[in-house]
């Protein structure tokens, strides 16, 4: 009987390794920043211990903490980064452990810390990060929450919260839907601002080529990317 035992813990810690090294080889497999934002975005003179960090000399005093969706590459949303901070805004795409914002949700608070001189602090992500940026949002004072192509999970309901909400979603979205966004407005406060991004999809969210099961969208990458900052932008100065 001890022998047993003894072989099946054997067996039992065997196959936790080898999912875990499975998983491990799964999660690094990612999407990477296309040529066209290397181009557009000097990545070198933004990226600090592999976050990528963009701190305006003359900063307006407000934050944006973005977390990039499952796989992604946090580099793959710097040229939307690049388009607020312009406009002021320190804004912080962190690395995510295992490359998914699910496991280090709370991640937005070593940043707040690291920059007490920010008053006001925006945390956001896209698809799977959005919604660990909800989970964050749901336990901590913020200024406001940015979802594109997310939405919070059921568990995590800020429709009481006093919080500010932009999501946006795209039109060819094959992963968030429309549907998707329109059930979880139960969960959100109901001052969220919402916007659609005509022709756009999901991938286009980010600067990382095509996505396995995302729809084809009828617009540019890069109009995309605009038509996103621009949108943030004026949500932003709203608040």
């Amino acid at each position: 009987m001890k022998g047993f035992i003894k072989w099946s813990g054997i067996v039992f810690a065997t196959l936790l390794l080898v999912a875990f090294i499975g998983f491990s080889l799964w999660s690094m497999q990612m999407y990477e920043p296309t040529a066209e934002l290397k181009h557009a975005v000097a990545l070198n003179k933004i990226v600090e211990d592999e976050d990528v960090i963009i701190a305006p000399e003359n900063g307006n005093g407000k934050g944006i903490i973005l977390y990039p969706g499952a796989k992604v590459k946090n580099t793959s949303y710097s040229y939307y980064a690049k388009g607020l901070a312009k406009e002021g805004y320190t804004v912080i795409i962190p690395k995510m452990p295992f490359n998914i914002a699910f496991f280090n949700s709370g991640r937005a608070a070593d940043y707040i810390d690291r920059y007490p001189r920010i008053t006001e602090w925006f945390v956001g992500g896209h698809s799977l990060g959005g919604v660990a940026a909800s989970m964050y949002a749901e336990k901590h004072n913020i200024r406001g929450l940015i979802l594109l192509a997310s939405y919070p999970a059921k568990t995590n309901d800020l429709s009481q919260k006093r919080l500010n909400v932009l999501s946006i979603f795209a039109e060819h979205d094959g992963l968030t839907s429309r549907e998707d966004i329109e059930q979880s407005k139960a969960l959100l406060p109901k001052n969220t601002t919402y916007f659609q991004i005509d022709g756009g999809n999901h991938a286009q969210f980010g600067m990382y080529g095509m996505q396995k099961g995302d729809g084809k969208a009828t617009i540019s990458a890069m109009k995309q990317q605009d038509q996103l900052i621009a949108t943030t932008l004026r949500w932003l100065k709203q608040q």
